[in-house]
């Protein structure tokens, strides 16, 4: 559930799939509708931070709805924005509202699934995050496609017209409904749970720190500053990438081979 909970928010991931079709229905350029991806990623990141302070008040399941219902409330605010044509709005929407649903719901099954399974952290949160990473997979070639196919018509001249906003609105309901199923499941486990034969490893100090660190002590160590350093620069430079990722493949592919039609090259 925390996998699939997750493949629901990753589905922000496959934004640039959407990016020239939303040029072409709005007139905005290349860069005012990538701006959409920059900021949800941007208050992923503060309200991830903040999610993990609020995690142990409130508790995974009241944290994991609330992400979910504010990432499903941005695409709903988006596809009003489409309708007026407001890019503040689809701003506000999916880039604020929506990236602090994300947050809040990403940080969410990634701690949850680590304190059920202390002895096997690393392959857990892999297997956690990995869902995220999948959500652009289903968002991009399942969902998107599905969902576009209902909202568009051929006119009697041929041209296909998508109601972007109703595919917005689709998609909130699409992404909610699953969102919310899985957030239910989002629960700790009772105090003093440990698997059956497993004993917790004697902590590690680390630089400085005590053998019970503070979170200043921690954030001040080394060992936190390199690995806070390698992750901004990685994560930096897949944003990067998978922000422009439709745009620049279709362009290199239409140089190749000028005769490809739009449908083709977004296939």
């Amino acid at each position: 559930m925390g996998t699939l909970l997750q493949i629901t928010l990753g589905s922000i991931y496959a934004w640039s799939y959407f990016q020239k079709p939303l040029m072409t229905h709005t007139g905005w350029s290349n860069q005012q509708v990538a701006w959409i991806l920059s900021l949800a990623i941007c208050f992923l990141g503060l309200a991830a931070a903040a999610g993990g302070i609020l995690l142990p008040r409130f508790g995974p399941l009241k944290l994991a709805i609330a992400g979910i219902l504010l990432y499903s409330t941005g695409w709903i605010m988006g596809g009003i924005a489409l309708e007026i044509k407001s890019l503040a709005l689809l701003y506000l929407g999916l880039g604020v509202i929506g990236g602090m649903g994300l947050g809040l719901g990403y940080v969410t099954p990634v701690a949850t699934a680590a304190k059920w399974f202390p002895d096997k952290k690393g392959f857990i949160t892999g297997m956690v995050v990995m869902g995220f990473g999948f959500g652009a997979l289903f968002m991009s070639k399942l969902i998107g496609p599905i969902l576009i196919g209902i909202c568009s018509t051929i006119t009697t001249e041929g041209t296909v017209l998508t109601a972007w906003p109703k595919v917005f609105y689709l998609i909130a309901v699409s992404l909610g409904i699953p969102g919310i199923i899985s957030s239910m499941f989002m629960r700790n486990p009772p105090d003093g749970f440990v698997p059956a034969g497993w004993v917790s490893p004697a902590s590690e100090n680390m630089d400085s720190c005590t053998s019970s660190p503070t979170p200043l002590e921690c954030i001040l160590s080394k060992r936190f500053i390199l690995m806070f350093l390698i992750f901004f620069c990685n994560i930096t430079a897949g944003i990067m990438f998978i922000g422009f990722q439709s745009p620049l493949l279709q362009d290199m592919l239409r140089a190749e081979n000028p005769a490809l039609s739009p449908a083709a090259l977004a296939a």
